[in-house]
């Protein structure tokens, strides 16, 4: 166990000496089995560029560790807990009274011209 724990830590170093910021820090060795070598990732856009990449992974990780054959990736999203729901508001576009209110409220100037260039877009 312990063999297999520092072999692990020696793939991850050569990983984070190939893969660069933000890869890494998305990416994590599972485990290695029969040639095998299975990466981690939280997200599709990360396993995406992974798979990009995987024979240029593959070529550089057998330097030095020959026994890898080949590199299988998969999406494991993070199980953290979940954060406080938050409710979208029901957002109305009210037009052209909206904007009107808006720009009586706020002192002229590059914003309020426009604000007052919108409001003249609109047809209501």
């Amino acid at each position: 166990m312990v063999k297999a724990a520092m072999h692990i830590s020696k793939l991850s170093g050569l990983l984070s000496d190939i893969l660069k910021p933000p890869l890494i820090t998305h990416t994590a060795i599972s485990h290695i089995d029969k040639g095998n070598l299975v990466l981690h990732t939280g997200n599709s856009a990360t396993a995406s560029k992974l798979h990009q990449l995987k024979n240029y992974l593959l070529t550089n990780i057998q330097k030095n560790h020959s026994e890898v054959v080949n590199i299988e990736i998969k999406v494991i999203p993070n199980q953290q807990s979940p954060g406080p729901t938050v409710t979208e508001p029901n957002a109305k576009f009210e037009g052209k009274a909206a904007f009107d209110e808006i720009s009586s409220k706020i002192p002229s100037g590059p914003l309020k011209l426009v604000i007052d260039r919108m409001r003249k877009n609109l047809k209501r």
